[in-house]
This record gives structure tokens, C-alpha cells and sequence, in this order.
């Protein structure tokens, strides 16, 4: 859901012991938040994560200061689009539009 201000994305946190299965997670971001926020205060162990933007087969990392809502909203249209959380080990959590 977008509106002019305000964006209702879902946050998936894969179960540590079934790595088929996800948690989902509701947040709200508004034109304002940026990358670092919402790891800070959504992400567990913030320090050791990046956010990543893939789409068709390629990645860009989202520098901390940019603000998300306007990431997403440039890619919306993009099927393919999303929004990563990686780790020095793997993914971690999937961020998409709700």
C-alpha cells in the first residue's frame, strides 16, 4: 500500500530450523526513513547487515543514508524486484512491497 507519505511494506524472517518456512513481519516506513533505520530497528544485529536491491538478475547495496520509500518507489513496477538483507554469511530477511 502507498500513499503519498507513507509506505506498509512486510518484512520475511526465515525460522532458524525450517528454512522453507517464514515469519512475516508488517512495518510501516515513511518518505523520510532511511536504510540504516530500518535495519537498526527491525533487523537483528544491525551492524553486520546491508540492504541490497535485486532486480533481474542484478544487485546494487543501498547506501545507509538512502531513503527506502523512494527505492521502492522507483522499482515498484518491477515484478522482480526486491529488497534484501545480506549477511557475511547468507540472507537473512526478504523485504518486499505489501
Amino acid at each position: 500500500m502507498i500513499n503519498d507519505d507513507q509506505l506498509q511494506i512486510c518484512l520475511y524472517h526465515p525460522h532458524q530450523n525450517q528454512s522453507h518456512r517464514y515469519t512475516r513481519q508488517i512495518i510501516r516506513i515513511n518518505n523520510k526513513t532511511t536504510c540504516r533505520e530500518v535495519l537498526i530497528h527491525y533487523i537483528p544485529e544491525p551492524n553486520t547487515a546491508r540492504l541490497v536491491e535485486t532486480c533481474l538478475g542484478f544487485e546494487r547495496e543501498i547506501p545507509p543514508g538512502d531513503c527506502l520509500f523512494d527505492v521502492i518507489t522507483r522499482n515498484q513496477a518491477i515484478e522482480e524486484f526486491k529488497i534484501v538483507v545480506r549477511r557475511v554469511h547468507g540472507t537473512l530477511t526478504v523485504l518486499c512491497s505489501y
